[in-house]
């Protein structure tokens, strides 16, 4: 039962982690992100399963443009046919409309490689 009640109260912190803005705005540009890359006809079906996100570094790039917009780069990682890493990285927008719990994505952008 402790065990239990441990894991319950460690699930319910980390659940609470990402929940401020900064890390609302990275959900919903991560979520961009890995639909956009599905939607890409660039990249083969192993390519977009091999899709990461390098979420330590796209979170240090969020920026709080003003109140309600924050800004971040989103770096991600797509293995080629000889499986080797390639770098794509994209711009996002978000904003918080008022009385909102999550933000919209209002900006979103392909960068090309080493931008």
């Amino acid at each position: 039962m402790r065990r239990f009640i441990a894991a319950a109260a460690i699930a319910l912190l980390l659940s609470a982690c990402g929940t401020n803005r900064d890390g609302l705005s990275f959900q919903a540009c991560a979520a961009s992100a890995r639909e956009a890359t599905e939607r890409s006809r660039a990249f083969s079906d192993d390519q977009k399963r091999s899709f990461e996100i390098d979420e330590a570094s796209s979170r240090t790039s969020i920026k709080q443009v003003d109140e309600s917009v924050f800004e971040l780069r989103v770096i991600a990682s797509i293995r080629n046919e000889q499986g080797q890493s390639t770098r794509q990285d994209f711009l996002c927008r978000t904003r918080f409309a008022e009385g909102s719990d999550s933000p919209d994505v209002i900006a979103f952008t392909f960068l090309l490689e080493g931008q």
